[in-house]
């Protein structure tokens, strides 16, 4: 039987649990508060965005599911590399497309045999996600199902819930077997953060 690993509430990211102290105000009573999911364009990306009116969450579906940008009262928390923005390659042995924003991966990393992920260019970190918008309005959530990884045996999927009279977004990581065997790994959550002094100002 085909073993599912699952990780509840696996990838929070560490900027909105800074946050969820200011997230307990709410809207304007004269502003009824409500969450949506749409598309939109991101630096030259066919991106979904998730947002209320304190956070906009933007999704990059084909480029390995990422979580592209996280937006709270204007100040964008995440990297995004100028050098890959609007740009998708599909995956390449050997290479790594480094876009930024937060992503799964495998644990454990390396090249020292079958049981370890090496971490280049494949379908778990570039290949395109189907996305699906479950939900929106009163709460918001959506779905990011990822392609099954003939190397590894797993396939990532996540749920993203966002109510729409918080800033708190909740994050739900599900690790599948899609061969016919048991397997042991890993999963994480990896998030590259702007430091630059741009994104201090």
């Amino acid at each position: 039987m085909k073993r599912v690993r699952k990780a509840g509430l696996l990838a929070i990211l560490s900027c909105v649990v800074s946050i969820c102290g200011l997230g307990q105000a709410k809207a304007p009573s004269s502003t009824p508060s409500t969450c949506r999911v749409e598309p939109v364009e991101y630096k030259g990306w066919h991106a979904q965005q998730m947002s209320n009116p304190w956070v906009q969450l933007t999704f990059i579906p084909q480029n390995g599911g990422r979580l592209i940008q996280f937006s709270f009262a204007g100040h964008s928390y995440l990297f995004v590399n100028p050098k890959y923005a609007g740009k998708y390659f599909p995956p390449a042995a050997g290479q790594w497309f480094n876009y930024g924003g937060d992503k799964l991966w495998l644990l454990p990393e390396g090249n020292d045999d079958e049981q370890h992920w090496a971490g280049d260019s494949d379908v778990i970190d570039d290949g395109p996600f189907t996305f699906r918008k479950i939900s929106d309005g009163k709460e918001c959530e959506v779905e990011l199902i990822g392609p099954a990884d003939p190397q590894t045996g797993v396939q990532f999927s996540r749920t993203i819930h966002l109510d729409a009279d918080s800033p708190r977004a909740r994050f739900h990581a599900t690790m599948k077997n899609v061969t016919g065997h048991s397997l042991e790994w890993s999963m994480q959550s990896v998030s590259q953060y702007d430091t630059s002094e741009s994104a201090a100002q």
